[in-house]
C-alpha cells in the first residue's frame, strides 16, 4: 500500500480542467498518488482511490463497487509512476463513452502522455481525441468514442506513450496475477496482468489460464489457494520482517531512472531527513523535497533532486518504506552517501547496494569524475537486483516457471589490422553480466595469419570469422558480419579501443530502461597516441540523443533490419545508421562513457580528427593512459608508454 504525496495547490486546478474535459452526465474518477481526497468543487462525481481499491470486493460483486458502465472515466493521477502503478487495476474501469486521464505533474523532459498508436481494428469508434498541456507541469489526455469502451483502452496506451513505445513497453515474464492491490506496485506499468480473489482460481480464457504464476500481497495472512494449476507466491505488504532484498517491491525502471542525471549540480549536498513521518530532503535547513513514506517515488520526485551534488542518508526507526526510498534514490543514480548502514536496512537493501554507500565521502562527490562513478555504480547495484525485470527472474525461478533468458548481444567486431585482432577480442572476453557472441569480420586478411588464429583459439567461447575481400566498403562488410549473427541484439565495437567489462552490460540496462533501439555513449574519455595524453571531454549522459560514438552502438536486430542495415559506404556508416533509425520512427538514447575509451591515432581511422580538437573540448587532462575507474584496464592491454612507465 502507498503513502503518496498530499494535494498540492496546483492539483485542482488539474481537476477542474479534467471535470470540464468529462462532460455532461455520469462521471467516474479513480484518483492515485494523493493522501487525501480531491475536491471536486461541488460537482456530483464517484470517487475512488486506486492506490486503495478493495480488491476482493471488486472481485466478488462485479458492477456493484465499481460500476460497469458510466459516461465518463476520469484517471487523475499525480505522476506518471503513479499511472503507471495501477496500469495493472485497468481492467476494473467501467467502459464508457469518453476517457479522460489527467497528469498533474509531469517533468518537463517527459515524454508526453500522447497516445501510442493503436492496434489493428482497434479505436474504430474514436470520435475525437486531444491532448492538453495544462498550467503548471500537468497533462491531460480525453477520448470521445461513439459507442462503449473500456477505459482501461486508452490507459494502456497512454501507459504505453509515457514509457516509450514498442513492443519491450510490456512487463517482464512471466504474465502475472495479483490478489491486494498493493499487488499491483509489483507489476509497474502492466496492462496484462489479472486481477484474482486471494484464494484464487486465475480466470481462463478459452481454454487457457490468463497468467502463469500468481502473486499475494497482504497485511496479514494468505488464505488457501484454490487453483492446482498456477502456481503462487505470497508477499507481506510490509517487508520488513522478511529481512530480505526480494521482500521489496520492485522499482519500475521505465520511471525511476538514471535519465536526467546531469554532470554539473547547481546545489551541494542535502540529507534525507525524518520528519513527522515525512521523508525530507534537506539542504542548509531548507526544504528541497518531499518523498513518499511508501517509497513509491516517482519521476518527478527525482526531477527535483537532480540538481544536488548529493543526499546524506539518516537513518531511523526501521522501515521498509525507507529502504524502498535508498533503493530508488540509488537506481536514478542520485549519489547517496551514509554512515554504517543499520542492520535492518541492510538486509533489504542487499549485499551489492549496501557497501556503496559507505564506500565515498562527501570530499569524494566533490570531484566530478568520482561523483559520476559513484552513481553509475549505484544505479547498477540497485537496477540489476531491484528492477522490475530483474525481481520477476528471481520470482519465477521460485515459482518454478521458466521464463526466457535475457537477450544474446551479437557484437560485430570489424578490423583491417591482423595485429589488433587479439586486442579486439580481448575487450569483448572480460564483458561480464551479458551473454555475448562474436562475429569477427576480417577486412583483406584471413583467418589463416598466425596471430589471427592465436587470437581466436585464445578466446574463451566459438567465434564467428566472416572473411571479407580487401575491395569491400566498410559498410557492407559490417552487414556480413551482421548476416552471421544469431543475437537479437547487436553490438559494435573497434578494434583499438579499450571497453570496460561492463560496458556491454551498461548499454543493455541503458536499453532497458530508456526504451530506445539504438544506446551509446560519447567518446567522453580520448587517449591521444602521439602525445600521451588522456582527456576527459564531460558530456551530458543519460538522455535521448543521437550523437553517440560509433564504437559503442548497441541496437536491436528489428531496427537494424528496418533502416536496411549499415549504408554500403568507406566512412560515416555510424552516423548515417542513426540518421536512418530516426527516419524510421526509432529512438536513440545516451548512457555514460565512463566505461570507454576512444583510441586517437595518426592513422587507422574511418573519420578524421585533430588531436587539437579533443585537447580544446577537455574538461580534465592527464599525462599518460588516465582512464575512469569504470574501465578497470587489464595491464597486458595498456598502452605502450603506460607499460613502460609500469616497468621503470
Amino acid at each position: 500500500m502507498t503513502t503518496p504525496a498530499p494535494i498540492k495547490p496546483g492539483t485542482q486546478p488539474a481537476l477542474r480542467a479534467a471535470l470540464r474535459a468529462a462532460g455532461p452526465g455520469r462521471v467516474w474518477v479513480g484518483h492515485t498518488g494523493f493522501t487525501s481526497v480531491p475536491r471536486t468543487g461541488g460537482r456530483s462525481v464517484t470517487m475512488m482511490n486506486l492506490d486503495k481499491v478493495p480488491l476482493d470486493r471488486v472481485l466478488a460483486s462485479p458492477g456493484r463497487v465499481i460500476p460497469n458502465q458510466t459516461g465518463t472515466v476520469v484517471v487523475f493521477a499525480r505522476t506518471a509512476t503513479d499511472l503507471r502503478r495501477v496500469a495493472p487495476l485497468g481492467t476494473l474501469l467501467p467502459k464508457s463513452l469518453r476517457t479522460v486521464i489527467c497528469v498533474v505533474e509531469h517533468p518537463a523532459d517527459a515524454a508526453a502522455p500522447v497516445p501510442s498508436s493503436p492496434g489493428m481494428y482497434e479505436w474504430g469508434d474514436l470520435h475525437e481525441l486531444s491532448v492538453t498541456r495544462l498550467p503548471g507541469s500537468g497533462w491531460l489526455l480525453a477520448a470521445h468514442f461513439d459507442a462503449l469502451i473500456r477505459a482501461n483502452e486508452v490507459l494502456r496506451f497512454v501507459v504505453r506513450s509515457v514509457a516509450g513505445v514498442g513492443p519491450r513497453t510490456f512487463s517482464p515474464p512471466p504474465l502475472a496475477a495479483f490478489a491486494g492491490s498493493a499487488g499491483a506496485a509489483w507489476r509497474p506499468g502492466d496492462t496484462r496482468a489479472v486481477e484474482v480473489r486471494a484464494e484464487g482460481p486465475v480466470p481462463i480464457r478459452r481454454v487457457t489460464v490468463k497468467s502463469d504464476v500468481a502473486l499475494r500481497v497482504s497485511d496479514g495472512g494468505h488464505p488457501e489457494w484454490i487453483d492446482p494449476t498456477v502456481p503462487v507466491l505470497d508477499r507481506e505488504a510490509d517487508a520488513l520482517s522478511a529481512a530480505r532484498p526480494e521482500a521489496l517491491a520492485p522499482i519500475d525502471e521505465r520511471a525511476v531512472n538514471p535519465i536526467g542525471f546531469g554532470p554539473v549540480p547547481e546545489a551541494g549536498m542535502a540529507e534525507l531527513r525524518v520528519e513527522r513521518n515525512e521523508w525530507r530532503v534537506v539542504r542548509n535547513d531548507r526544504y528541497v523535497g518531499r518523498l513518499p513514506s511508501s517509497g513509491q517515488l516517482a519521476g518527478a520526485d527525482i526531477a527535483r533532486l537532480r540538481n544536488l551534488r548529493g543526499i546524506r542518508l539518516g537513518w531511523h526507526e526501521p522501515s521498509a518504506g525507507y529502504a524502498r526510498t535508498v533503493v530508488a534514490l540509488a537506481a536514478a543514480g542520485v549519489p547517496l552517501i551514509t554512515d554504517p548502514v543499520p542492520g535492518w536496512a541492510a538486509a533489504l537493501l542487499g549485499p551489492e547496494l549496501t557497501p556503496l554507500l559507505t564506500s565515498v565521502t562527501e570530499v569524494d562527490l566533490a570531484d566530478a569524475l568520482h561523483r559520476d562513478e559513484h552513481s553509475v555504480r549505484l544505479r547498477r547495484a540497485a537496477l540489476r537486483r531491484h528492477g522490475s525485470h530483474a525481481r520477476w527472474r528471481q520470482l519465477a525461478a521460485e515459482a518454478g516457471v521458466p521464463v526466457p533468458k535475457p537477450p544474446v548481444v551479437s557484437v560485430l567486431l570489424c578490423t583491417r589490422r591482423p595485429d589488433m585482432v587479439g586486442f579486439g577480442l580481448r575487450q569483448i572476453a572480460r564483458q561480464r553480466h551479458v551473454d555475448a557472441e562474436v562475429v569477427l569480420g576480417l577486412h583483406g586478411f584471413g583467418a589463416d595469419l598466425p596471430e589471427v588464429a592465436a587470437a581466436v583459439a585464445a578466446h574463451p567461447t566459438p567465434v564467428t570469422v566472416v572473411e571479407q575481400d580487401a575491395g569491400t566498403v566498410y559498410g557492407a562488410a559490417l552487414n556480413a558480419a551482421a548476416a552471421r549473427a544469431s543475437g537479437s541484439l547487436l553490438a559494435k565495437m573497434d578494434d583499438d579501443d579499450w571497453y570496460g567489462p561492463e560496458h556491454l552490460a551498461d548499454m543493455a540496462l541503458a536499453r532497458l530502461y530508456s526504451g530506445a533501439e539504438v544506446v551509446g555513449c560519447r567518446n567522453e574519455f580520448v587517449y591521444l597516441t602521439e602525445l600521451d595524453r588522456t582527456v576527459w571531454r564531460r558530456n551530458a549522459a543519460e538522455r535521448p540523443d543521437a550523437h553517440v560514438a560509433g564504437g559503442s552502438l548497441l541496437f536491436d536486430r528489428e531496427v537494424f533490419g528496418a533502416v536496411g542495415g549499415f549504408r554500403p559506404l568507406p566512412r560515416a556508416v555510424d552516423s548515417q545508421f542513426l540518421l536512418g533509425t530516426r527516419q524510421a520512427g526509432g529512438r536513440e538514447y545516451r548512457t555514460h562513457g565512463l566505461g570507454y575509451v576512444l583510441r586517437r591515432s595518426a592513422d587507422g581511422h574511418t573519420w578524421a580528427a585533430e588531436d587539437t580538437h579533443f585537447l580544446r573540448g577537455s574538461t580534465r587532462q592527464w599525462r599518460g593512459f588516465r582512464p575512469s575507474a569504470l574501465l578497470e584496464p587489464d595491464p597486458a592491454d595498456l598502452p605502450p608508454a603506460a607499460r613502460r612507465a609500469q616497468a621503470r
